[in-house]
């Protein structure tokens, strides 16, 4: 796992991990307690594994589950899903929520507002914008009545259930008794018999009965138990890669616009007048460490000078204007944000076949590369985590090497 960007807390002996792969995109994979990889990094986004399952998203923003070896259980299909418990989970499609069992068949159609299952016989409902309790079949156990719930996969079986109602926070039972009358600013789940609470803008902690244990006097609290551990890896050679400054993402340097527009499927909305800079939103990269951008540079617009002693400018766009030339810009952050130097290393071994002029000084980075089929303009300012990149022929990178 040394080379994975993130990897999460183990949850049924699995943890999830996520990697960047040939393309730039970051995917979800899960390892054992050892760092072997159990399951292929293929997914968009995971879930951890519960009750044997996982939950996994695809491209098209579907999710569904897997098991352990990373066969598809449940197949893609829902809006958004959640963990099973007691052998049953809650699900959306569109804007309403059901119930699934392990096999995937629904229990309860979708019908609700949101569900959140706590366990088989207790589940968090909402009907406009109210909260209660049903059964698994969908019977209200306790009818909706509450503004606000505070609920999540963290809370410990058969704790107090904090509840908003009328702008102040209380506490009932999974049968909707209260057991702690709503009377603070804010609350927050119980974890080993105490909860944090917000009263007069304070932060105290109670236990179960309500008593103070600790009197309201911080400012604030981190309560956040989901956790990511974020590895320290980071390749230069992977940016590089990403960058493809030999071919540029197949773009030509003489590209027309009206070429772009069918590649990228733009209109001419989608072109500023006033700026040289069209940003190609389907070329960017980004992960915790770094954010590849890509431009094509120039304008699709002729100006059109009117009038003689008073004048004017009008703008005709002209979609076979050719482009001046490509910009690239890359940031870089995370653990990559002290690697600078060493990606601007890689750089020079990946340009190595290039004529190179360095014009760098004690406050820039500055070099031309030049082959017989373009030039490449890199340009880093001292202490800046930025790399820019200019590419095309000699007249365009020159033009860039001034600014």
């Amino acid at each position: 796992m040394a080379d994975a960007e993130v990897v999460t807390p183990f949850s049924d002996g699995l943890a999830a991990f996520a990697k960047i792969n040939s393309k730039g995109d970051l995917k979800w994979g899960f390892c054992d307690k050892k760092g072997k990889t159990v399951i292929n990094p293929i997914f968009e986004a995971v879930q951890g594994f519960s009750e044997g399952l996982a939950i996994v998203k695809d491209t098209n923003d579907k999710w569904g589950y897997i098991d352990k070896k990373g066969n598809m259980v449940v197949p893609y299909q829902f809006d958004y899903a959640t963990h099973f418990k007691d052998g049953f989970a809650t699900f959306s499609l569109g804007d309403k929520w059901g119930i699934i069992n392990k096999k995937g068949k629904i229990i309860l159609n979708p019908q609700y507002d949101l569900l959140y299952m706590i366990n088989k016989n207790n589940i968090v409902c909402e009907i406009g914008d109210q909260f209660g309790f049903c059964d698994r079949k969908g019977k209200i156990l306790v009818n909706p009545q509450y503004d606000n719930i505070y609920i999540n996969d963290y809370m410990e079986k058969g704790s107090l259930i904090a509840i908003g109602q009328n702008d102040r926070w209380g506490y009932i039972n999974t049968s909707g008794d209260i057991k702690i009358k709503p009377q603070f600013e804010n609350a927050y789940m119980f974890q080993n018999g105490i909860a944090p609470v917000v009263f007069n803008e304070k932060v105290g902690f109670i236990n179960e009965k309500g008593i103070y244990v600790v009197n309201p006097q911080y400012d604030s609290i981190n309560i956040n138990k989901s956790v990511f551990l974020r590895t320290c890896y980071f390749n230069p050679k992977t940016v590089i890669a990403l960058l493809d400054l030999n071919n540029h993402k197949g773009i030509a340097i003489d590209a027309t616009f009206n070429g772009l527009m069918e590649r990228y499927h733009l209109e001419e909305s989608d072109f500023n007048k006033y700026s040289d800079m069209n940003d190609l939103d389907e070329e960017t990269k980004y992960s915790m460490d770094y954010m590849i951008k890509y431009y094509a540079m120039g304008s699709p617009y002729r100006k059109i000078q009117h009038g003689y002693y008073f004048t004017w400018t009008d703008y005709e766009f002209d979609p076979n204007r050719k482009i001046d030339g490509i910009c690239c810009i890359l940031g870089l952050g995370g653990n990559a944000e002290d690697r600078v130097s060493d990606v601007l290393s890689e750089i020079e071994k990946e340009l190595k076949t290039y004529k190179v002029e360095d014009k760098s000084t004690i406050d820039k980075y500055l070099r031309i590369y030049t082959s017989s089929e373009q030039s490449i303009l890199v340009r880093n300012e001292k202490e800046s985590k930025t790399i820019e990149f200019f590419i095309g022929d000699m007249d365009f990178v020159k033009k860039y090497e001034k600014l």
